[in-house]
């Protein structure tokens, strides 16, 4: 026996036994397994004679692994060819391994199996790394290591480490993002109390976290004079005041008794002297985050039994409200600034930090995600613009679930950041069975995913549960601190 690995090619030489038939004497043979970027060969040549014995592995598709020995089938098991490794078990390892190595063996389950019961796995066309050959040869059951090689290569996956074979990581994707989910679950029966879906959410809860984490601009007004009396408009906040005033004009018709074009107005001039104030710039769709912040303190958001509104924000006058209404909404809007970045790559920028933090939550957390992203080169959240812009509120019917969930945090940039995460993790299994192949596929698909998440309150529940065990385990830093 002789094993060489080297960069750019693997080579095993093993001694065996094949078989044609379940009826034929067993021929002593040497297996000669090469392994390149371009190529597997597998020949065998008949002990004492040398003679080459005819086996052409792409004409199988199945492998069934027995105790001590494995047969090669094709797609309907008409035809077969056994290979036997009497009485040197750590060679019959050596060659299941290495073919696992290789990203040729796919096993229905990718789970810690604890038998070493017969198991059927598919043999996979083409394969997708040269095998390393260092394995742990313990009397552990084979399933076991199967599993273990095979996540090893998925998860040592990087840019400039891909599979050849791109097909390999849609195949391997589904169970061990059923693994990685598995993971989620057991953490979240262990960490309930650290979980903002633990109860119900009421109105009261809602503002009593908002009051606390909101601090009170007490300068709003002398900013609003400024900008009523500006005879000229900032040249750096032209486009800024246009993108608002077209917002404005897309929120005038009436949907809500307490919503009016006075409300509008006042709303208007919020994000106005935000922008000047604090120099955060205005994403379109961002007039959807006051317009919600205003109903939800007039009490027009309300669901039926639910607390009323706080008599501290029944009881302020309209000097007082619209303070407060700019307090939250600078509180929110802060969230889109990032430092040192010019007006037209602002978009980029905050896309970026989202891509950053939630990247490194998959690569901590969910490796095998990380993977897949990556082999797919999808990766820039380009696809989230949409929900960046409201702050989920035309997203989900129950933003302030999730706006409760940014409040309990001490870095809401973040726990936004990691709530995009969760919704692609989510969404990764239906990726894979829709054949989506990049990020302009993800584009296309998700605004069909967002429609099944609106009021599907069960799916907001899971993918913030899940953007909670990203901020609390992934330990990421705020890019905006």
């Amino acid at each position: 026996m002789q094993s060489i690995s080297v960069p750019d090619q693997f080579t095993s030489i093993l001694p065996c036994f094949i078989s044609f038939s379940s009826a034929d004497t067993p021929l002593s043979c040497t297996l000669c397994l090469d392994i390149s970027k371009t190529n597997v060969s597998m020949k065998i040549y008949q002990t004492g004679s040398k003679q080459e014995v005819r086996f052409n592995h792409t004409e199988f598709c199945n492998l069934t692994i027995f105790g001590s020995h494995c047969t090669f089938s094709d797609e309907k098991y008409t035809k077969d060819v056994s290979f036997y490794f009497f009485n040197n078990e750590a060679n019959f390892r050596r060659f299941i391994y290495t073919l696992s190595d290789a990203g040729l063996l796919l096993m229905p389950s990718l789970s810690h199996s604890a038998s070493n019961a017969i198991t059927k796995v598919k043999f996979l066309p083409q394969h997708s790394f040269i095998p390393t050959g260092n394995y742990n040869f313990k009397k552990f059951p084979i399933n076991r290591h199967i599993a273990l090689i095979i996540r090893s290569q998925v998860t040592s996956i990087t840019k400039t480490y891909r599979p050849f074979y791109p097909q390999f990581i849609d195949l391997v994707t589904q169970p061990l993002h059923k693994n990685e989910m598995t993971r989620f679950v057991k953490w979240k029966e262990s960490n309930r109390s650290k979980l903002v879906t633990l109860k119900p959410l009421n109105m009261n809860l809602f503002f009593n976290k908002l009051h606390k984490k909101v601090t009170i601009q007490k300068d709003y007004f002398e900013y609003k004079e400024k900008l009523l009396n500006a005879t000229t408009i900032p040249q750096n906040y032209k486009k800024n005041f246009s993108d608002v005033d077209k917002d404005s004009n897309r929120m005038k018709d009436s949907f809500s008794k307490k919503w009016n074009d006075k409300l509008r107005n006042i709303c208007s001039v919020i994000i106005k002297v935000n922008l000047l104030k604090n120099g955060v710039y205005f994403f379109q769709g961002n007039f959807d985050i006051i317009k919600k912040l205003a109903l939800i303190l007039k009490g027009d958001c309300k669901k039926e039994n639910d607390t009323e509104v706080p008599s501290y924000i029944k009881n302020m006058d309209s000097d007082e409200f619209e303070q407060f209404l700019f307090s939250c909404y600078s509180y929110f809007a802060q969230m889109f600034y990032v430092e040192g970045l010019e007006e037209k790559n602002i978009l980029h920028g905050v896309l970026s930090s989202i891509s950053s933090s939630a990247f490194n939550a998959f690569e901590k957390l969910t490796p095998c995600v990380a993977a897949y992203l990556t082999v797919r080169k999808i990766e820039s959240f380009s696809w989230a613009t949409d929900d960046l812009a409201p702050l989920f509120s035309k997203t989900f019917d129950n933003v302030f679930l999730v706006w409760y969930f940014f409040l309990s945090t001490s870095k809401p940039f973040v726990a936004s950041a990691l709530l995009h995460a969760a919704l692609l993790f989510i969404a990764v299994p239906q990726l894979v069975n829709q054949n989506v192949q990049n990020e302009t596929g993800v584009v296309a698909f998700w605004p069909n995913f967002k429609r099944g998440l609106k009021d599907n309150a069960e799916e907001l529940k899971k993918a913030i549960e899940i953007a909670t065990y990203f901020y609390l385990e992934a330990g990421k830093i705020d890019p905006h601190s």
